[in-house]
């Protein structure tokens, strides 16, 4: 997924200031979470999460979501807020 991802942004399809390598884990993710429902949830409406994930994920190709963290997001110390 990586590399598509990568060869489109190589093409000007995807602008150069997407971290490929985090939509390709949200993109995972999504795929992940929407399987584990299929499985489980006996009303998943796959017309209509998938459309939904579809959207997401263009939006964080276009650009249009900021998803970065904040820089201390990640460290050890970081503390959950209530």
């Amino acid at each position: 997924m990586i590399a598509a991802f990568q060869q489109a942004q190589a093409r000007g399809q995807i602008p150069p200031t997407i971290d490929i390598e985090a939509v390709s884990l949200i993109t995972s993710l999504l795929a992940d979470g929407l399987t584990v429902r299929r499985a489980l949830q006996a009303d998943f409406d796959a017309e209509r999460d998938v459309t939904a994930a579809l959207r997401v994920i263009g939006r964080l190709l276009r650009g249009d979501i900021n998803f970065a963290p904040a820089p201390d997001a990640l460290s050890p110390s970081a503390k959950a807020t209530p």
